[in-house]
């Protein structure tokens, strides 16, 4: 895979155009993202849409931070221009770079913020697992002064956050930022450096065709699985039937837990774990379906209504138009705001059109 080589907002925008579930955002401060709000089979079918994760550019367009590019479970079937299959990796050992164990937390990454450190999500810098992450890396010399060399260099730090009170399977106990890798936030290329950080532990290449293998898959507990990392970058996410199993969209298999999995931007975990469980998905792809629809046609909404009152004054717009219902996202899109389609839409159409109704045949498996 020959990652995009990115300097500006527009060596990446041409390849994201036209995709509604791909926003391109602006926040106060100028600085722009580029992540995407849900996903589908077309979302990422080019590798310069695989950045559209989290890229962020400062306020004159120049790249600041490069997370990971977007990677799929193996034998993913809806996951674009990068799915693996088990036998492909087996025919192409030589090109397994490592292999980590996959960590059950929040990524974080670092963004030249002026020429200082700042730490981010996916999508801003001030959510809940930013302000986690943030005393533990003010605590660490060391994370702070690799952090320092990584923005200095033109690189982008990516950690991996597990906290207690960031808990989504796994129980860990102490917070802890563990460094998963370093891109160069030009070429997208991952680098090899020495630190001493904590870090996300390897697995030994040797038992690569145990990793694959359902046997030892299924013997795995108190872990997620693995992610597989080939010469070229590119990855895959292989996990355990142990945690797919565990997982509250598996668990608690309703309309509205899986609408609630499309806005989290998780459905990949579950169309995986379905897959291991033999639950038919055709259910949970009427849902995904849908609520896609529905988010493309808010979002046209608001850019139709938009368009034809920009060029009248705030107050009258506000007056006008503050009973509609998506009167909040207009005013958003009017103040240059990311519009946060996907919580809106769990505040105000979650409830109503999804029911604790049980999805396709979940009822008949022993989870």
């Amino acid at each position: 895979m020959q990652f995009l080589e990115i300097n500006t907002l527009d060596d990446l925008r041409p390849h994201v155009e036209g995709k509604k579930e791909i926003t391109v955002r602006t926040n106060d401060e100028g600085y722009t993202t580029v992540v995407y709000q849900f996903m589908d089979s077309g979302t990422f079918d080019s590798i310069p849409s695989l950045e559209a994760r989290g890229i962020m550019f400062d306020d004159l367009d120049n790249i600041i931070s490069r997370p990971l590019h977007k990677f799929h479970n193996l034998n993913a079937t809806h996951s674009g221009v990068n799915s693996y299959t088990s036998e492909y990796i087996l025919a192409n050992k030589d090109k397994v770079r490592q292999i980590f164990e996959k960590l059950d937390g929040s990524m974080i990454s670092t963004a030249n913020y002026n020429g200082e450190v700042r730490l981010r999500s996916k999508k801003a810098f001030d959510t809940d697992v930013c302000k986690l992450a943030q005393p533990i890396y003010d605590a660490d010399v060391r994370i702070q002064e690799f952090c320092k060399l990584c923005i200095q260099n033109g690189w982008t730090a990516t950690f991996e956050l597990t906290h207690p009170e960031a808990r989504i399977v796994l129980d860990y106990s102490e917070p802890q930022l563990r460094l998963l890798h370093v891109r160069d936030n030009v070429t997208g290329k991952y680098l090899d450096l020495f630190h001493d950080l904590p870090a996300c532990p390897t697995v030994s290449l040797g038992r690569l065709e145990d990793i694959l293998s359902e046997e030892h898959l299924v013997s795995l507990k108190d872990t997620e699985g693995y992610v597989i990392q080939f010469e070229d970058g590119d990855m895959v996410k292989i996990k355990c039937p142990w945690y797919v199993s565990l997982h509250r969209t598996v668990t608690f298999v309703r309309e509205r837990d899986i609408a609630e999995l499309v806005l989290d931007e998780r459905l990949d975990d579950v169309y995986a774990a379905f897959d291991q469980l033999k639950i038919d998905t055709d259910a949970v792809a009427k849902i995904e379906t849908t609520i896609k629809n529905e988010l493309l046609t808010i979002s046209k909404m608001v850019e139709t209504l938009h368009a034809i009152t920009q060029g009248e004054d705030r107050k009258t717009v506000a007056l006008r138009h503050r009973d509609w219902s998506l009167f909040p996202l207009l005013m958003r899109m009017r103040d240059g705001k990311d519009l946060n389609l996907t919580d809106f839409y769990r505040k105000n159409c979650l409830k109503q059109q999804w029911s604790l109704k049980p999805v396709g045949n979940v009822g008949e498996k022993e989870l």
